[in-house]
């Protein structure tokens, strides 16, 4: 089984480590997905069940939900999944989120204005490799607090996991939920708590996404905590396959302190007893990625190291993504070295 949210992006160079170094790594050539008509902002990849990628983005200019997938020789036309009048929620740091589990798809997608009730998470739904979509499940009913940032997985039975932001009116007091579904996303559970671990007067960094990472009855929803303008990664732990949180860590132990939101969040996967989060901190006063592994069992940071810090002429990294297949896994991110725009990729095969 495969799940991947990794960007589509161009490779400019490519790293291996491991016992497996000498393994050889070919691309083929980079295929057309999207005419630029569509905008194609912040791309978002799954596969379904033959392992065929499908891709999901935002249309900035029309406030909209675009799909594709690969249809055995390249990808069709984009399918524009968002109705007429429903205005979705997206820029280049936030937007549709997409996973999968065979040929069943999950994509999330906020209604804007979010200060209206109705205005909730949307979620589309296939379960035919994305070749059609059910009417959109609504979820986040809150009444008068707001909702914001959703994010999503799949348990081991194929049901949609999906966490978001919820705040007060006026957006106070914004803190990280979770719902999840036990009818593959026909209805939704009511939303628990899983993030305010870091202390009483703890808040969600209220403009950065969170993750989801979830095998068996495990689920962590991690998130870039808010304890008084200390904005590093936390992860909340749940042992029941999400209908509670009961413990929440640490990951991360950068104590950037950051008086605004830094509009960039954790990405992670689960291998074994591990979850590895990889995300962007400034607090050794430069902006660096790092990759953080945690014991699911104990509970507790196992290691903690900054994420090729080393590149010579390296002046800013931002925006890492992991995924993986078992023991394979890769991360991909943006950065900044010798006044040039790159896109590394880390692949590690053991």
């Amino acid at each position: 089984m495969f799940y991947s949210k990794c960007f589509l992006v161009f490779v400019w160079f490519v790293c291996f480590f491991g016992s497996k170094a000498e393994a050889q790594l070919v691309f083929n050539p980079v295929i057309g997905l999207a005419l630029s008509t569509f905008d194609n902002l912040r791309p978002r990849i799954s596969v379904d069940r033959q392992g065929e990628p499908m891709v999901v983005w935002y249309h900035a200019l029309e406030q909209s939900v675009y799909f594709s997938r690969w249809n055995g020789t390249g990808f069709g036309t984009p399918n524009r999944l968002t109705p007429i009048g429903f205005n979705a929620g997206g820029a280049s740091w936030m937007g549709p989120e997409i996973s999968s589990f065979g040929d069943t798809v999950y994509i999330v997608v906020k209604k804007m204005p979010e200060t209206i009730d109705s205005n909730r998470v949307f979620l589309f739904r296939s379960f035919d490799g994305g070749n059609t979509f059910l009417s959109p499940t609504q979820l986040a009913f809150i009444n008068d607090s707001l909702s914001w940032l959703p994010t999503v997985s799949v348990d081991n039975a194929g049901h949609p996991l999906v966490a978001f932001i919820k705040t007060g009116p006026g957006f106070t007091h914004p803190e990280w939920v979770f719902s999840r579904s036990n009818d593959y996303g026909a209805s939704f559970e009511p939303d628990v708590l899983a993030g305010e671990w870091s202390g009483p007067n703890s808040e969600a960094c209220d403009c950065c996404p969170g993750s989801i990472a979830a095998t068996a009855n495990r689920v962590n929803v991690t998130y870039r905590d808010n304890l008084n303008d200390v904005r590093d990664i936390w992860s909340g732990f749940s042992a029941d396959g999400g209908n509670s949180f009961t413990n929440g860590i640490a990951i991360d132990n950068n104590n950037w302190m950051a008086m605004s939101c830094p509009a960039s969040g954790p990405d992670t996967y689960i291998h074994g007893d591990t979850l590895y989060t990889v995300f962007m901190s400034r607090g050794n006063g430069s902006f660096r990625n790092y990759i953080s592994k945690t014991s699911l069992t104990s509970q507790a940071m196992i290691s903690f190291n900054a994420l090729a810090d080393t590149i010579v002429g390296l002046t800013q990294q931002n925006l890492p993504r992991i995924a993986g297949s078992g023991s394979v896994a890769a991360i991909a991110w943006r950065q900044v070295a010798n006044a040039t725009v790159q896109l590394p990729l880390l692949i590690n095969f053991d």
